[in-house]
């Protein structure tokens, strides 16, 4: 499956199936309102996950504030030291929305070198 067009900056021309989440990889699905409190429920979800590769889908967000971001962020950074890969899946317009009004980007919420898939 191939995409040809751009979304938030992101050349989309090349990304096909194998930036879909490996079977058995563990998937946390993101909460629509990524709050204070979500955030805190995030954290204990990443950290009881196990395996190399994390797979988060943002496909139902519509709102995330700053301390989810700050959570985010977090994760990357300590799985990044842990060597463990974490893939962001599906980012809703309004979770992208949400990065840029917080001067964030994926990059920063990812350390795979696979773009997500939208």
């Amino acid at each position: 499956m191939t995409f040809s067009r751009e979304r938030r900056g992101v050349d989309l021309e090349n990304i096909s199936a194998q930036a879909q989440p490996e079977e058995g990889e563990p998937v946390i699905f993101l909460p629509s309102k990524l709050t204070s409190d979500a955030a805190r429920n995030l954290h204990a979800q990443v950290s009881a996950a196990t395996g190399p590769v994390l797979q988060l889908d943002a496909s139902k967000v519509d709102f995330l504030g700053a301390a989810a971001l700050q959570v985010l962020i977090s994760i990357k950074k300590s799985s990044t030291q842990d060597y463990r890969t974490i893939v962001l899946q599906h980012p809703s317009e309004a979770f992208l929305t949400g990065l840029s009004r917080l001067g964030a980007n994926l990059g920063d919420v990812q350390n795979s070198e696979q773009l997500p898939c939208l």
